[in-house]
């Protein structure tokens, strides 16, 4: 995913993407759904771009509708995990691209949060649930000490 970043926000683009309202961003539009990804051979650079204009699109969204530490957060997130999946088998990258899809979906409609389902909780690892105990505490102990603490 490096190469998708060097092209990323810009301050006057981010001062237009900040001030869009739910309508503003076309972005979803032109973003190819899951399905479409079937038509295209997996890595190819038509492959490589999807995923791309994906985690840009994602970017823009948070930045349009996140609060600062929700997005400061949400990015590094992203940027983890598209990072982390550079290597995946073509199985794993189309779930991969359909979930995060899915996720842009949720932004686009101004869906920020929701909870996981029992399916969702199910299938993580042990290290996954630890690590999302300890984001549980980090969040309580940033809202002890700030009653105004968002995420």
């Amino acid at each position: 995913m490096q190469r998708c970043t060097k092209r990323l926000v810009s301050q006057p683009a981010r001062d237009r993407f900040q001030s869009l309202g739910s309508s503003g961003l076309s972005g979803l539009a032109s973003l190819p759904h899951p399905a479409q990804l079937d038509t295209l051979s997996f890595r190819s650079e038509a492959w490589r771009s999807a995923m791309c204009h994906l985690y840009r699109t994602l970017l823009k969204l948070h930045l349009a509708r996140l609060q600062p530490v929700q997005r400061e957060f949400g990015d590094r997130f992203v940027q983890t995990e598209f990072q982390r999946h550079t290597s995946m088998s073509e199985k794993h990258a189309r779930i991969f691209y359909s979930k995060w899809y899915e996720y842009a979906a949720h932004l686009w409609m101004g869906q920020t949060s929701r909870d996981l389902t029992a399916e969702e909780q199910h299938q993580l690892t042990p290290d996954q649930k630890e690590t999302l105990k300890q984001l549980r505490s980090h969040v309580v102990l940033a809202r002890q000490n700030d009653p105004n603490f968002m995420l």
